[in-house]
């Protein structure tokens, strides 16, 4: 890996400022889109002779995002991720690919795309011994989902505030909330504007 380490090295150098301009309404952050991210490394890339691929690949039932760092002496570094969209259809696995293609090329690059928020999101999603290690599978009711909306309704929230608050745990539609963040998810629509992420 000596070659692909050197050239690495110099890239990384003259890499372009990292434009961050995509924004997070929730958390009134900003951070580097998947293209933001190329068109600062790209020039660099290339003129110390490395490319970054990202093929998918279907294995065992699961869509594999498959990251290659390429050195034109044949050496190469690659990371393989698994796709697992919220939403399963086309819109789902294209954003769920959209966001693993992002954070996959920034790690193997060593980019920081996102405002750091010194480990708090990190912080809220650390789960205790007593809470299951994993979600359960469903999603909620229709009674549910109504009650959501007339919440939102009364605490003022538009659409796009909804959405904003929903994809923090993860979700692109209110449809797609599972039971167990369902309280949370109401609790944070329930706060007044200024209050919200606390």
């Amino acid at each position: 890996m000596k070659e692909l380490t050197a050239a690495l090295k110099k890239a990384q150098l003259i890499f372009k400022p990292l434009q961050k301009t995509a924004k997070n309404p929730f958390f009134k952050s900003n951070y580097a889109t998947l293209d933001d991210c190329i068109e600062a490394t790209r020039s660099a890339l290339a003129e110390n002779g490395l490319c970054v691929v990202q093929p998918t690949l279907y294995e065992n039932g699961v869509t594999l995002l498959i990251t290659k760092l390429l050195h034109e002496s044949g050496q190469e570094i690659t990371s393989s991720y698994p796709i697992i969209p919220t939403k399963q259809d086309p819109q789902g696995y294209g954003s769920a690919l959209t966001y693993a293609r992002r954070y996959v090329y920034c790690s193997i690059l060593g980019l920081v795309a996102e405002e750091d928020d010194d480990g708090n999101a990190a912080s809220k999603e650390t789960k205790t011994p007593t809470q299951p290690a994993q979600k359960p599978t469903g999603v909620i009711s229709a009674a549910q989902l109504t009650r959501l909306k007339t919440i939102a309704s009364k605490s003022g929230k538009a659409p796009d505030e909804l959405k904003a608050i929903i994809a923090v745990f993860g979700y692109e539609s209110s449809k797609d909330i599972r039971p167990v963040d369902y309280e949370k998810i109401c609790e944070e629509i329930e706060k007044p504007k200024h209050q919200l992420g606390d």
